[in-house]
């Protein structure tokens, strides 16, 4: 009677997701990354290494950086609580520059927003499939091969989210007269659609 009870319990109840579905985009090397904030924002670029976040900063005399540097009366080393605080989860990233225009340089997660891209893939070779990615401080000819090999730049162009932003790009770029004609082809769509349901 209870295992009955169980065994219908158990069909009533909704099936979960593996765990393994649940994320499909994770911050590792090789991960094409889209720029949200900074002077590169809506570039794309290649995280080529993930950086220890659990270091702290040290306390000599340059740990007080330009931040001390910048106040009247530096704080002192003993209150100043935000220089053993531990530095935000931070990648390094690669564009690479002569593609995108991103050189390689240190930046914060938050900054960072991860796309479906990623420098992987296989290839024949040798009569066999073998598979190819991007490696840890990769340089930027490697990067430039698998970016050109694997064809980045289009598949983003193609994607939903690219041309969502190559759309609001170029409607930041109009002008009235552009926005003029827009809305008048549209018009003339609207009434041609019109005049052929009354037909």
């Amino acid at each position: 009677m209870a295992a009955a009870a169980a065994a219908a319990a158990g069909a009533s109840a909704p099936a979960t997701k593996p765990k393994s579905h649940l994320f499909r985009r994770f911050a590792e090397i090789g991960r094409v990354v889209l720029i949200q904030y900074g002077p590169f924002t809506g570039k794309l670029a290649t995280i080529i290494d993930v950086l220890d976040h659990n270091r702290v900063r040290g306390r000599g005399s340059l740990a007080l950086g330009a931040r001390a540097r910048a106040c009247s009366s530096p704080p002192s080393l003993a209150s100043a609580a935000w220089l053993r605080a531990p530095f935000p989860p931070q990648a390094l990233i690669d564009g690479p520059a002569n593609l995108t225009g991103v050189r390689r340089q240190v930046m914060n997660f938050k900054w960072l927003a991860l796309t479906d891209l990623k420098l992987a893939g296989e290839a024949e070779r040798d009569g066999k499939m073998r598979q190819f990615k991007a490696h840890r401080n990769a340089r930027q000819k490697t990067l430039t091969a698998l970016w050109t090999k694997l064809k980045i730049q289009e598949k983003w162009d193609a994607s939903a989210w690219g041309k969502k932003i190559a759309a609001r790009k170029a409607k930041a770029a109009s002008t009235d007269l552009s926005r003029f004609i827009a809305k008048v082809a549209s018009q003339k769509r609207g009434r041609a659609l019109r005049a052929a349901l009354k037909a």
